[in-house]
């Protein structure tokens, strides 16, 4: 006997699946080549804004997450206000550009894109440029 969901429920879980994937394909080919991370994570620790979403909406629907996703958001922009006081406090720390380039790991980013994994370079240096 096979359930039959309502077309709500049902729209409800498309919306959901496709939000997820279109965060899935940013984290995953957009963050790791934008030049920078997610100031919530870096100033806090933990899950960057992204699979905080993801997540979110896996959790609670996508209706849901975009309201908590406001808060998280301007969360993430104070963090980075905070970030900028400090790079402006120490001028004299170098700035790096260093990241693991998709050859160490093709599957797994160490930005956001696997939702904080660890990936696996062994044998691979970060580049420097």
């Amino acid at each position: 006997m096979q359930v039959r969901q309502s077309p709500k429920k049902l729209l409800s879980y498309l919306a959901d699946s496709f939000a997820i994937q279109a965060i899935d394909v940013y984290q995953r080919h957009i963050s790791p080549h934008k030049g920078y991370s997610c100031s919530h994570r870096i100033l806090h620790g933990g899950s960057s804004c992204s699979q905080y979403v993801k997540l979110a909406i896996a959790g609670s629907g996508l209706v849901e997450a975009m309201s908590l996703s406001k808060s998280r958001f301007k969360e993430c922009r104070q963090a980075a206000m905070i970030l900028q006081l400090q790079s402006n406090q120490n001028p004299n720390k170098r700035k790096s550009s260093c990241s693991i380039r998709p050859t160490c790991a093709p599957d797994c980013w160490p930005d956001d894109a696997c939702g904080g994994c660890e990936p696996d370079c062994s044998g691979c240096e970060p580049s420097c440029e």
